[in-house]
């Protein structure tokens, strides 16, 4: 009866374990994946701005 007790909080001990481990691996590649998309919405908005700084100044009107 006493081993039958054992076993059970042995089997919730390691699932519960799993548990925690899924959700910390889970946050971690959450959290990898936003850092890659806010550095390259970074990347899209230098380029952008050097792209429109561009348009900007080859529609700009020429003084000689």
């Amino acid at each position: 009866m006493n081993f039958q007790y054992i076993q059970i909080t042995l089997i919730i001990s390691v699932v519960l374990m799993f548990v925690i481990l899924v959700f910390f691996v889970v946050k971690q590649i959450l959290a990898y994946q936003k850092k890659r998309d806010e550095q390259e919405n970074r990347e899209r908005t230098q380029i952008t701005f050097v792209v429109d700084t561009f348009h900007d100044l080859m529609s700009s009107p020429r003084h000689s």
